[in-house]
């Protein structure tokens, strides 16, 4: 794609924005797509990765947080 489109001041409509995008993707050849392709496959593998980490790190916190909440409450009892 040599020439550089500039939509969002040409066109302020997000729905005709997204028209003339969809119809130069559609004009592309598979060839001038790959790159962009490649990119998207890249971007979602680390999306999950990082989602995925996030979950971990959101478990061990609750999992922490109840240990730490058996904990002082188990000590009450042994101190009364």
């Amino acid at each position: 794609m040599s020439q550089k489109y500039n939509y969002n001041v040409v066109l302020a409509a997000w729905g005709e924005r997204s028209k003339q995008i969809a119809k130069i993707w559609r004009g592309l050849s598979a060839e001038a797509r790959a790159p962009f392709l490649q990119q998207a496959r890249e971007n979602r593998a680390a999306s999950r990765m990082q989602k995925a980490q996030q979950v971990k790190i959101v478990f061990v916190y609750f999992f922490l947080a109840a240990t730490t909440v058996r904990t002082i409450h188990r000590q009450q009892f042994v101190d009364k």
